[in-house]
């Protein structure tokens, strides 16, 4: 669930979230990719998916024991940054070492299968000044406009669940 999909060298790729067993034998949600060829797309034929899944699946794993994506690298996003020369993978991770909260994690990449995780959150749950995100902050939509960038996310706290905003330029 959680589809994200982008278009790059003549091929739709669609990354999402899937629930199971991680690689040490626990519920985990990781970050697989499937893809299917633009001229094939959307990727229906006589009701036969022409979309295929990825050999590198999960494309991001959860993490090891201690790290911030221990049972969770989720939600993922993907977008390339012209500046970096590499593709960016925004996601939320919940892991040992988040304390029980979901965080936004970042990930980059140079071919869309490969990726390298930053091992700190990008954004931390709680660091609102107004607590709306002391539990999770997670969930995360991105938009780039007139020079700056926009990222909601999904803020969890004490009043529940709501849509929160951190911008790349103060306001």
């Amino acid at each position: 669930y959680q589809p994200n999909l982008l278009v790059a060298n003549a091929t739709v790729f669609d990354f999402y979230n899937a629930a199971g067993t991680n690689a040490r034998g626990a519920y985990a949600e990781q970050s697989g990719v499937a893809s299917v060829s633009l001229g094939d797309f959307p990727g229906i034929d006589s009701n036969t998916s022409l979309w295929r899944q990825s050999a590198s699946n999960p494309v991001l794993p959860s993490g090891p024991p201690g790290s911030f994506d221990t049972r969770m690298a989720s939600d993922p996003k993907v977008w390339w940054d012209d500046e970096l020369g590499c593709w960016i993978m925004f996601y939320f991770g919940l892991g040992d070492g988040s304390a029980g909260h979901a965080d936004i994690m970042i990930a980059r990449s140079d071919d869309l299968l490969s990726w390298e995780k930053d091992p700190a959150p990008l954004y931390t749950a709680g660091g609102h000044p107004a607590g709306i995100d002391a539990q999770h902050a997670h969930k995360i939509s991105l938009l780039y406009h007139e020079g700056t960038g926009y990222l909601y996310y999904t803020a969890v706290g004490p009043k529940g669940r709501g849509i929160a905003l951190l911008t790349s330029k103060p306001r």
